[in-house]
């Protein structure tokens, strides 16, 4: 019989729990069941006169007599039940569905309650061969379910309705199986149930501790198999409604295992460690794919004597980054699926979570699943476990007998989230480490954590990781404009040892952000530099516009503008009506100022601050202008008097300072280089110089900024070392 013996609290079936022997519960059941059935005997029946004394003491001893018999029976079926079931550990699920349906003045309504479990080599809280009071035991758990949906209206109208789904673990209390009777007993808890309703003023549905108990059923000619179902259907008490119940059971005796599974992803370790996730196209396109392949075998070279019916496969712990990439899509979407998913149907993309899956063995021994990546920097922990022919469950292993069952997808040290195939190749970095260098620079990172290098970006319409030993620096430019732009973005790339990733302009938003899709590892909140070409003012070639209206870091940089237009035609045309015939292009012109301007865009400054004198146009032989000496390009004093001077002069320590090299210093621009010596004004025209293509590290002048070789005289005729430079050491990218 299915023992439901329970009691009605606010509308439910409340299965009592016993903490004590089965065959006890029995017998303290039947017990009071017969005092009820004698008392209402009783009850009904005429007085009788009392017993004489020497009858009540015959009866006494009768009592005394029959107590200790029973006791004694008790203790010998205690004995004969632990010796078949001490040790035992089964493995199988039960299901238990109750429905109650109020009826009555009082009450009218419908309470549904489902419980599942299931068990994997659970041995049972109870008949234990060890001493101890503490039941808090690991082993007698498996996984289940609990689910309540309540609705209640009374005599007044009101409707009480509560409703609770609780998954958790679940308790094998008991099996016993009974040599004498040919029966077992089996009794499971279920996890517990809280939800919402509105029967309390807080709010909180809190179901009763729901039990299923299977009592004195026959056993079968295999008692290794304890499998049945049962419905019981009864009266509430008082005729107050109807209450239905249907347990259902499956349970398998384990065998030491004589079989293993043995886990392959991707065939080898040398491929298990060589695969990465990879994305697709969109956050619904599946990247790289890795196989897992299964085989069933008998432990240490043994035959097989039992076969799989399927396996299960499980991914958990699975990340979900928004976005495939750290840049793209600009606008993920704003429900995130896992990053590593199971394929379930070849050819087809799914919109579901999908990290459970069934897979069939043809030939009871093998098996394949799919796992393809979603993301860039995807991470998952897969388990494994095969379902038997016999029912009973083996947990896969990687590779070799007593592997790893928590598989770690991609390979990756334990507690991190990079592939270890990158991370060798790649240093080792941990997650959050940011910690590229360049040459001759003391500000180490480039605002992207180790992992989100890892993770990649979205390039010109193609996936890439970044690299956590050199830094980047991301630069959007529309596509049409790239083309224009490319040689000045490679000279900036080799002045800064800084390398540079180029996006298209759907590939990063409009606030420039680069690592904008980030769910963990991320560390700062790193933007590219918007690179486009605009119009400026007169002989205005190149800006970079910033949020502190001088150099800046890449995040406080707005965006940088070239006019290429006018650097092709007037500035260009102005600087051979300056100098003369140039040596370089109008082309390469636009190179230097595209390098320059990102520079800007780095933190860079101008050797010097600009500064400009206007001298007179004409320079004659009026005592006003006596002290001026005046040298052309070549050194030599020019005397003509009047003499006119047009262009630019500059003095010394300024944007022209410094190291000529450097394609931070002005050049070319001005004309003419100014400096007092003794109350002698000096004016020595700047020849034509090649445009900068390097980055100074240093303030000391090259060129004709170079110190004099007599420093008895003064130190440089131009414009000397810069009031700045140093260039190179002045980037900084966060």
């Amino acid at each position: 019989m299915i023992l439901l013996q329970g009691k009605r609290i606010t509308g439910e079936l409340n299965l009592l729990r016993s903490d004590k022997k089965l065959s006890s519960m029995r017998i303290i059941i039947l017990f009071l069941l017969t005092i009820l059935t004698v008392n209402n005997t009783i009850a009904q029946q005429p007085t009788k006169q009392q017993p004489t004394k020497e009858q009540a003491e015959i009866q006494k001893k009768l009592n005394e007599r029959l107590l200790k018999d029973q006791k004694e029976a008790q203790e010998k079926e205690s004995k004969n039940k632990n010796k078949t079931n001490v040790g035992v550990k089964w493995t199988g699920t039960m299901t238990s569905e109750t429905i109650i349906i109020h009826s009555n003045a009082a009450y009218n309504g419908k309470v549904e309650i489902h419980g599942t479990a299931s068990f994997a080599d659970a041995l049972p809280t109870m008949y234990r061969d060890i001493e101890t009071t503490d039941l808090n035991f690991t082993d007698d758990k498996g996984v289940g379910s609990h689910i309540v949906n309540s609705e209640i209206t009374d005599m007044t109208g009101k409707k009480c309705v509560g409703a609770c789904n609780g998954n958790g673990k679940a308790e094998l209390h008991a099996v016993v199986i009974n040599e004498e009777s040919n029966t077992y007993d089996i009794e499971v808890i279920f996890p517990g149930c809280v939800g919402t309703g509105d029967c309390k003023d807080d709010g909180v549905y809190k179901a009763d501790d729901l039990e299923a108990i299977v009592s004195d059923y026959p056993l079968g000619t295999n008692k290794d198999v304890l499998s049945g179902s049962k419905k019981v259907t009864a009266e509430l008490p008082g005729g107050l409604g109807t209450v239905t119940s249907t347990t259902t059971w499956n349970l398998v005796r384990s065998k030491p295992l004589d079989v293993e599974l043995i886990v392959k992803p991707e065939e080898t370790p040398a491929g298990y460690e060589k695969w990465v996730p990879t994305p697709g196209r969109d956050e619904l396109s599946k990247g790289s794919v890795m196989t897992i392949n299964l085989k069933l075998q008998g432990k240490n070279g043994k035959p097989l004597t039992v076969k799989a019916e399927s396996f299960e496969l499980t991914l958990s712990n699975t990340s979900k980054e928004p976005g495939i990439t750290i840049n793209y899509p600009v606008e993920p979407d704003a429900k995130q699926l896992p990053d590593l998913r199971f394929i379930l149907l070849p050819g087809i993309e799914s919109i579901d979570d999908d990290q459970f899956i069934t897979v069939g063995s043809p030939d009871g021994t093998t098996g394949k699943a799919l796992i393809a990546s979603y993301d860039g920097g995807g991470w998952a922990t897969l388990t494994v476990e095969a379902i038997l022919e016999d029912k009973r469950r083996i947990k896969g292993q990687l590779f070799v007998s007593g592997g790893e069952e928590d598989i770690l997808i991609p390979k990756r040290t334990p507690g991190t989230k990079i592939a270890l195939a990158w991370s060798k190749t790649n240093g080792n970095p941990g997650d959050m480490d940011d910690k590229e260098t360049s040459k001759s620079n003391n500000n180490n990172g480039d605002g992207l954590t180790a992992y989100e290098e890892y993770r990649g970006v979205i390039s010109r319409r193609k996936f890439k990781r970044l690299n956590p030993k050199k830094k980047e620096l991301g630069i959007r430019v529309e596509k049409n404009e790239f083309p224009v732009f490319e040689e000045g973005i490679g000279w900036f790339s080799n002045a800064s040892d800084v390398d540079t990733v180029i996006f298209n302009s759907n590939e990063i938003g409009f606030d420039g952000r680069l690592n904008k899709n980030f769910a963990s590892a991320h560390d700062f909140d790193q933007c590219v530099l918007i690179l486009k070409k605009a119009p400026l003012p007169t002989l205005v070639g190149g800006k970079a516009y910033t949020s502190t209206d001088a150099p800046a870091l890449p995040d406080q940089t707005l965006e940088v503008d070239i006019d290429v237009d006018q650097i092709h035609t007037s500035i260009y045309q102005y600087l051979i009506n300056l100098f003369g015939p140039l040596t370089y292009s109008s082309s390469e012109l636009i190179s230097a100022t595209v390098a320059h301007e990102l520079a800007h865009g780095v933190n860079v400054a101008h050797h010097g601050e600009l500064e400009e004198i206007h001298s007179p146009q004409d320079v004659t032989t009026d005592e006003a202008y006596v002290n001026y000496q005046i040298f052309d390009k070549y050194g030599h004093i020019i005397s003509t008097r009047p003499y006119h001077m047009h262009g630019p002069i500059g003095v010394k320590g300024n944007e022209a300072s410094g190291d000529l090299s450097c394609v931070m210093a002005y050049n070319p621009y001005f004309k003419w280089a100014y400096h007092e010596e003794n109350g002698f004004k000096f004016f020595y025209e700047v020849p034509l110089i090649p445009i900068g293509r390097q980055m100074c590290n240093s303030r000391v002048g090259t060129g004709i900024n170079a110190p004099a070789a007599n420093p008895g005289t003064n130190s440089n005729k131009y414009f000397a070392k810069a009031s700045v430079g140093n260039c190179i050491n002045q980037i900084k990218l966060r």
